[in-house]
């Protein structure tokens, strides 16, 4: 970073992409380059390098950057001005800081946007925390910020390829705009050559030329782009299981989703496939969330489809919840054998999962299991209380429901080390993100992440779509070697669910089913999961495997993969289908103003609180002194 923001990697790069996965400390390094920088020029002894410093960065994180900056610089060396709350304290804010000594800037994506003429002239470096959101060159969001003036800039993003090629041309032009002529020229030279070696009917020679092509990209992002992968914390680390539970889906399931087969026209408008989409999980979750959804019109026409006797609250209609349930019964035996307290966290994108899966357990096993929950509801001063009752060891809570999408980033959840992802995201990245909140630094104990599906359902089109994002980004940004995949689907074999197949997994050989290793490896195994637990396979991570070793594990890996992979053929549709849905899925209540004006309010009592603790040291320091000389 040091060597490109000063310009010592050539005249061309001005700015880098740190793309470090989670957990190694992006943050520090930043700020550890900020410090250095804002003190010292390499170039000249009478004035520092840089004057002012802008970090953007999504609302929730602010106070995250405050903590660090203080825990690592303190109040003496560097105070952060931060641009929060109502619009007028914003521009008053802004303005300050342009006109006074105050070098560093911390603000929200939206605040920055609306306020960025402000910062047109007076900004030395720009930092975008979570910066794959500016993955889309064309949304007005890039534009205005690729319009300041300040071109020094850093990117700082764990997945820094989420979906496709574009992405992470947008996020390379953002940071060093000459690096390549222009869209098409990347998209010529790079994009459509590794795109078009991953069909089945690819020719060796399209494979070989995407393999050069990809080694070249990689030469040229190298410059710029610095990658640490998570095997840096293996050694750190207890052991990560992360299972891929295929599970047989429920008679009532099976029934309702081949209704949706026999009634549905796929010749509808976009908007009615999103509708279904959204109907479908929800059966693949549990029948009861469809049943009782009062404001979706599918949930009206299917309801003639639900037996007359269909019972409300039943861990049984579902394969999903059957398997949360009995994992919940052998945690439950544990703590009583083991007289410990055992803790999950339990993901999903869907606020309306998390509801009934509250129900059952308050319903069924309020005696045992006490839970708490973050989504989008939950006000931001109430965030950080939340988490910290639940990693107090000493709570009596031992169930987390987490909204993925109102805590996937920035949180640590050490106190568990179970988690039930009970459904598959688009983006492969959301998940990586989700699961780190678990197996991260601080993490004492054996971590067991089991990763639901249904088989031969459009959950496994998903996953099998993720392997293909995450080869792609392989390729590219960890030099993997080309894996050739499969022919591109259409949109109704998303939706197939061929009974022949009923029970039989389609992402894996049925030679790689590990259910027996599974039975022995994770202390959650009940006897009930042989009834309705189909496939399981483990992903593993050797990182002791030298590069070419690991090559041949995404290989191995990647062979498994069947012919059922959807992949739509405009991937900018694509992107554009999956933010559709997910603003379909989620239901954010928080008001943008109302929730800056708590965080606001959150900093300030924490810098109360600090100061306060601060006159208490000095003072303690005054009396040990009296104390030392009482005694000399």
């Amino acid at each position: 970073m040091y060597e490109c923001i000063t310009g010592k990697r050539g005249t061309e790069i001005s700015g880098c992409i740190l793309a470090d996965s989670m957990g190694l400390g992006k943050t520090l390094q930043t700020i550890a380059l900020i410090w250095v920088l804002l003190r010292r020029n390499p170039f000249s002894s009478c004035k520092p390098f840089l004057n002012k410093v802008i970090i953007v960065t999504p609302v929730s994180l602010l106070g995250v950057w405050k903590k660090e900056i203080r825990k690592w610089l303190g109040d003496e060396r560097l105070i952060p001005k931060i641009a929060i709350g109502k619009r007028e304290d914003v521009i008053t804010t802004c303005k300050e800081f342009a006109g006074s000594y105050q070098k560093v800037l911390l603000i929200s994506y939206d605040q920055f946007r609306t306020h960025v003429k402000i910062f047109n002239k007076i900004c030395d470096l720009l930092i975008f925390d979570e910066g794959h959101k500016l993955k889309n060159m064309n949304i007005k969001t890039f534009k205005q910020f690729d319009l300041i003036q300040c071109k020094r800039r850093i990117i700082l993003t764990g997945t820094p390829l989420q979906n496709s090629l574009n992405e992470l041309y947008s996020c390379i032009k953002f940071v060093n705009p000459f690096i390549f002529e222009n869209d098409k020229q990347f998209k010529s030279l790079f994009s459509d050559p590794i795109i078009a070696s991953i069909k089945t009917d690819a020719s060796e020679e399209i494979i070989k030329q995407a393999k050069m092509r990809s080694k070249e990209l990689s030469n040229i992002i190298q410059k710029f782009v610095l990658r640490r992968k998570a095997d840096i914390l293996e050694k750190l680390l207890p052991p990560k299981y992360e299972f891929y539970i295929f599970l047989k889906m429920t008679e009532l399931q099976k029934m309702l989703y081949s209704k949706v087969q026999q009634n549905y026209d796929f010749n509808e408008n976009q908007t009615a496939v999103l509708t279904l989409l959204t109907s479908i999980r929800k059966i693949l979750n549990h029948p009861q969330i469809l049943y009782t959804d009062q404001e979706n019109k599918n949930s009206f026409e299917f309801k003639q489809y639900f037996p007359h006797d269909f019972q409300l609250n039943d861990w049984a209609n579902s394969v999903k919840t059957q398997f949360l349930k009995d994992i919940l019964y052998q945690i439950k035996d544990q703590q009583k054998l083991k007289n410990q307290k055992e803790k999950i966290i339990i993901v999903s994108y869907y606020t309306q999962t998390l509801d009934l899966i509250q129900q059952l357990i308050n319903q069924h096993e309020s005696e045992h299991f006490k839970i708490l929950r973050l989504d989008g509801s939950v006000q931001s001063t109430q965030r950080q209380k939340l988490i910290d009752q639940f990693q107090d060891q000493n709570s009596n809570y031992n169930i987390f429901l987490l909204c993925a999408k109102a805590g996937g980033t920035g949180l640590n959840l050490t106190a568990a080390n179970r988690m039930i992802l009970m459904e598959v995201d688009w983006n492969p990245s959301n998940d990586l993100q989700v699961m780190g909140r678990i197996w991260r630094d601080g993490q004492t104990k054996n971590v067991y992440i089991y990763r639901l599906f249904c088989t031969g359902t459009m959950e496994e089109k998903i996953l099998q779509r993720q392997f293909l994002k995450e080869d792609l980004s392989s390729n590219v940004i960890d030099e993997k070697q080309i894996i050739q995949q499969h022919d591109q689907d259409n949109l109704k074999m998303l939706f197939q669910y061929d009974k022949k197949y009923q029970g039989k997994c389609l992402t894996f050989q049925e030679e790689e089913n590990e259910f027996d290793s599974f039975a022995e490896i994770t202390p959650d195994f009940d006897q009930n999961m042989i009834n309705y637990v189909q496939f399981v396979k483990r992903k593993y991570v050797d990182y002791s495997k030298t590069n070419k070793e690991d090559d041949e594990i995404e290989v191995e890996k990647n062979e498994f993969l069947n012919e059922n992979i959807f992949l739509d053929q405009n991937e900018n549709n694509v992107d554009l289908n999956q933010q559709q849905i997910q603003e379909q899925l989620q239901s954010d209540s928080s008001d943008l103003i109302q929730e800056e004006e708590l965080i606001l309010e959150q900093i300030k009592q924490e810098d109360e609180e600090y100061i306060q603790n601060q006159q208490k040291n000095q003072e303690q320091d005054v009396q040990v002194q009296k104390f030392k000389k009482s005694q000399s």
